[in-house]
């Protein structure tokens, strides 16, 4: 492999490394909003913001879909550059 091909893919997996970094935050923050939006200890039933859970399940099914694409391309460029 050519040192500019090795040094453009370590450049691409830095770039998707920060990219998955960032997923991980918005899939913790997500999970935790949910778990608090349906928190039953906390909040009455009736009083439950299940619509916006619900909005925020959408958005965490969408995190972890681009979360795990981008693990993929990581693992790929990994096994390109290590063998």
């Amino acid at each position: 492999m050519a040192d500019m091909d090795r040094t453009l893919m370590q450049g691409k997996l830095a770039g998707l490394k920060e990219d998955r970094s960032r997923l991980e935050l918005k899939i913790e923050g997500l999970c935790g909003g949910i778990r608090t939006e349906l928190n039953t200890m906390v909040t009455a039933i009736n009083d439950l913001d299940v619509l916006m859970a619900a909005n925020h399940m959408d958005e965490l099914k969408m995190a972890y879909a681009e979360y795990l694409g981008v693990s993929s391309q990581i693992g790929k460029l990994m096994k390109a550059l290590h063998g």
